[in-house]
């Protein structure tokens, strides 16, 4: 005789995926690398995977010390 139970299904069960880890190596320079341009949202990307940082943070940096990526830099280290 079997056991008595019930099986386990996995229909209908919602399966979250991980965030993708960040990459270890940047993309290709932007066209002016000592500016930041947030009108590119290829730069933008690029900004952050670089300077470790949200879009947000990235955003407030620059209304705060201008688009010069040194700047930017050292703003974001404080």
């Amino acid at each position: 005789m079997g056991t008595s139970g019930s099986r386990s299904s996995f229909a209908g069960v919602l399966i979250f995926a991980r965030p993708l880890p960040r990459c270890a190596v940047p993309p290709s320079l932007p066209a002016d690398p000592s500016r930041i341009h947030l009108a590119s949202t290829v730069e933008v990307n690029y900004w952050c995977q670089v300077l470790n940082c949200t879009e947000t943070r990235l955003r407030n940096a620059v209304l705060a010390v201008g688009p010069l990526a040194a700047d930017v830099r050292a703003y974001l280290t404080r």
